[in-house]
């Protein structure tokens, strides 16, 4: 009988368990009070020509920051953005944009990021050329990731021009230093990964994520106190001399392959607030700028022009502390960045008559 009790008393107990995340969860999303999807990285060993990081076919607003809720569109390739054919239309010139956050363009639209901003710009300034501009930046992928993505399908998109943005982190060296793998290996993922999957579309477990997160934020804020991060004010650490050397030889190694194809690399180097508003040593990107130039890559080196237009750090960073830029810091980014491509492409523009399949030069089709 006392089994029998136990029984019940547990089916009372998980039934009343199960009504009250219920409820919960219909008022998360009734309410809007926390973010209700997230957003949905490729499966493991799903990757294929052309493929993105990304689950294909995703729209939904993010609010895992309330202050700063942004929509997410993902097209059916798996890149942020509009939708594209894998095949490389006639006439179109390509860019492939990899990166990090302030790639994807985290808390700002799609439109803003600058990977869209400077398609934009250049398709204005050349009518009789379409440019195109991929945002294939992922939250979270170190460097490593991104050139692993890119070599396992995104070359399949015949991209005409190869760029790269790095990020510096509150160590001073690339904020995305930690990698998830190779992509597309054909690995075979975690037996959890569809109950994990499921979990990442629910409200209470994007908000149980959201309120641990700005727990974590605000433990980074009370350790760093002063104004400048101690890191980024002071020479390299071991852990970030370690980490610079490891993006130095991704740099190399995706000159290389741009290379092999022939196909224009450009690397662009994106200061934190410390270093744009406070003052701090950009040794990072120093030391980093100056290898890529060895190797041959143009670098764009953001820090001047945002330390001339911004140098309170208000504009291009969502808040202190906060690494994220806003649509201004997008913005000036796309046109640093543009003045650079648009170089490349001018000089690299084919002479009349001259015009190779895809309207771009024959002797960069004869390089492959």
């Amino acid at each position: 009988m006392r089994q029998v009790n136990a029984v019940r008393l547990v089916v009372r107990l998980a039934l009343c368990a199960g009504i009250t995340l219920f409820l919960a969860e219909l008022l998360l999303r009734v309410a809007e009070a926390g973010p209700v999807r997230s957003l949905q990285y490729a499966r493991p060993g799903a990757g294929g020509p052309g493929r993105g990081p990304f689950h294909p076919d995703q729209r939904f607003m993010d609010r895992f920051d309330p202050r700063r809720p942004y929509r997410i569109a993902v097209n059916s390739l798996g890149y942020r953005g509009e939708e594209i054919s894998v095949e490389k239309p006639p006439g179109t010139v390509r860019i492939v944009a990899l990166g990090g956050a302030n790639t994807f363009g985290r808390h700002v639209e799609g439109d803003d990021a600058w990977p869209a901003r400077v398609g934009a710009m250049l398709r204005d300034r050349w009518e009789d050329r379409f440019v195109e501009s991929i945002n294939a930046g992922a939250p979270g992928l170190s460097l490593q990731d991104q050139i692993d993505h890119l070599e396992a399908g995104g070359l399949a998109l015949d991209p005409d021009v190869i760029v790269a943005a790095w990020d510096a982190g509150p160590e001073g060296f690339g904020a995305s230093s930690r990698t998830r793998g190779p992509a597309g290996q054909a690995e075979e993922p975690s037996p959890l990964y569809p109950l994990s999957a499921r979990l990442r579309q629910t409200a209470l477990f994007n908000t149980a994520g959201m309120v641990a997160g700005a727990a974590r934020r605000a433990l980074d804020s009370a350790a760093r106190a002063g104004p400048v991060s101690p890191a980024c004010g002071r020479p390299l650490t071991p852990a970030g001399e370690e980490a610079l050397a490891g993006d130095a030889a991704q740099i190399r190694r995706l000159r290389r392959l741009a290379g092999h194809r022939g196909l224009p690399m450009v690397l662009m180097l994106i200061p934190c607030r410390e270093q744009s508003a406070l003052g701090a040593l950009p040794a990072a990107q120093d030391r980093l700028g100056a290898a890529a130039r060895s190797e041959g890559v143009t670098v764009v080196d953001l820090l001047p022009a945002f330390r001339l237009r911004d140098p309170r750090g208000r504009k291009f960073f969502h808040a202190p502390g906060h690494a994220s830029l806003t649509s201004r810091g997008h913005l000036c980014a796309a046109d640093e960045l543009g003045k650079a491509l648009a170089g490349i492409l001018a000089a690299d523009a084919p002479a009349e008559g001259a015009t190779a399949p895809g309207g771009w030069p024959a002797q960069r089709d004869a390089a492959r």
